[in-house]
């Protein structure tokens, strides 16, 4: 019974040194954007409206909880330190960059809401405006990861009247261990980008 007691301690103590420190990277995820046609220019805004990052409980860094053995939660943050919408907006502009599109990342803030957000792209002039708005992205890490999301993708043109709109929302958890939890996270991330550019409507919109 002692040993037992010691080897759930042990790995107890070992799951919390994992949990602590823990960071993700999102601005380098490979994602499917094919159905955007190439001859037009894009700007990208990722607007976070996660609540906990509107009412500042959360830096915009957040990404979401890592636990210890004990299920104590430690923060994850950006490994860039930067907000991860803005780490997001990097990462769909560059997919976008590499299909030859002239694309170009918005820079909003939570406190802009939807309305402010809509103003900065159409200030950008491209030919498609696409606003992704992050109502829920969290992971949470133990054993294995689990995703809560809810992101919308809303399409304008270049004048700012809307095209398009999708949206994707759920829950994920991963078949695989607290080792793979960033990169678990990044494959959701491109995972949802696809779906929701893929989407018809929004396809259609952005020929």
């Amino acid at each position: 019974m002692r040993i037992s007691i010691v080897t759930w301690m042990s790995c107890a103590l070992a799951l919390s040194g994992c949990a602590v420190g823990q960071k993700f990277h999102y601005g380098d995820a490979s994602m499917n954007v094919d159905t955007v046609g190439a001859s037009r220019s894009a700007a990208v805004a990722v607007l976070d409206q996660r609540s906990y990052i509107k009412t500042k409980d959360k830096p915009e860094s957040f990404v979401g909880l890592s636990r210890g053995g004990y299920g104590n939660p430690f923060d994850v943050n950006t490994r860039s330190g930067g907000s991860m919408a803005s780490d997001m907006a990097s990462s769909i502009v560059a997919a976008l960059q590499a299909r030859g599109i002239k694309a170009e990342a918005a820079v909003v803030r939570p406190a802009d809401g939807p309305e402010g957000a809509w103003q900065v792209l159409v200030r950008t002039g491209a030919d498609r405006l696409l606003l992704f708005t992050l109502n829920e992205w969290k992971t949470d890490t133990l054993v294995r990861t689990g995703l809560d999301f809810n992101v919308t993708l809303d399409v304008f043109d270049r004048a700012g009247t809307a095209l398009a709109r999708s949206q994707v929302s759920g829950k994920e958890v991963s078949g695989s261990s607290i080792m793979s939890a960033e990169k678990d996270a990044r494959a959701w991330f491109a995972a949802k980008v696809s779906e929701l550019i893929r989407d018809q409507t929004v396809a259609q919109a952005l020929q």
